[in-house]
């Protein structure tokens, strides 16, 4: 069996080989940057505030209301409030229970001396 070679054939391919290769090499590069930062992201924490104890709508935020929990961030979104988010003037928009991780739909701010109050109604059925 004789195989016969393409000169020219030969030559377009030898000239686009560096921009193949360099085209690979920028892939692989990407590739691996992405994959590093997405492991790197993978073991980070954040502080997030969780109950301890049962409070009702209208209480006063607190310190001593809360116990700082590490999780991870790959399993945090943003909905959750962490310890430097709390400031004085903020009230428990909300009853939660001990345990309860805190949100920031679970807040409120009032800026005059007024108190949120909870109470409770019968349930009813709605039309549609």
């Amino acid at each position: 069996m004789k195989i016969e070679l393409n000169k020219a054939a030969s030559l377009a391919e030898l000239k686009r080989a560096p921009k193949q290769l360099v085209a690979g090499l920028v892939i692989m590069l990407v590739s691996s940057v992405a994959g590093g930062v997405i492991l790197n992201t993978q073991n980070k924490t954040e502080t997030l505030l969780v109950l301890n104890r049962d409070v009702a709508a209208g209480d006063s935020l607190s310190p001593e209301y809360f116990d700082s929990r590490e999780v991870l961030v790959s399993a945090l979104n943003s909905q959750w409030l962490t310890p430097d988010q709390i400031h004085g003037g903020t009230f428990f928009a909300i009853s939660l229970s001990k345990g309860d991780a805190l949100r920031a739909a679970d807040v409120s701010e009032i800026s005059s001396n007024l108190r949120l109050i909870s109470f409770a109604v019968e349930e009813t059925e709605l039309p549609d």
